[in-house]
């Protein structure tokens, strides 16, 4: 099966840049039918600003701290919640803090609860500061329990 998306709302408008979760019913001919969940990141609009994000490391077994480093047009991305870090499934499993562009992920999510095995990704989304326009940088990480 394929299934494509323009990335439009029910009105035709551009969907803004973010995490969807997308539900696919296939009906068979004998009635029956299935279905497919998918979490899924679109990011329908171009980025302008340079946008520079890193996570080290960006493998961590059982225990650790992700260093996060974030910049927008060669300046630290400061600010609160700028950083998103989200599961697989697109819940949103924490928001960080940068100060001078820099940030840490101690693996817990929002209730300070550790984290489970699984990819994780970590985004920056910013305004470029000469246009005004939305930016947006995701890396991945992994952990392994």
């Amino acid at each position: 099966m394929v299934a494509v998306w323009n990335a439009t709302d029910h009105d035709g408008q551009v969907v803004p840049n973010g995490f969807y979760h997308l539900v696919f019913t296939q009906a068979m001919t004998d009635g029956s039918f299935t279905v497919l969940n998918r979490g899924v990141y679109v990011n329908p609009y171009s980025q302008r600003a340079l946008v520079q994000l890193t996570a080290y490391p960006n493998l961590l077994y059982s225990a650790g701290t992700v260093q996060v480093t974030a910049s927008v047009e060669g300046s630290p991305a400061d600010g609160k919640g700028l950083v998103k870090i989200h599961a697989m499934n697109g819940e949103l499993v924490k928001a960080l803090d940068l100060s001078n562009g820099q940030g840490a992920w101690d693996l817990t999510n929002r209730k300070g609860e550790t984290v489970a095995s699984g990819l994780y990704f970590i985004s920056l989304d910013v305004m470029d500061p000469t246009t005004g326009a939305e930016a947006h940088k995701t890396v991945k990480v992994v952990v392994l329990r």
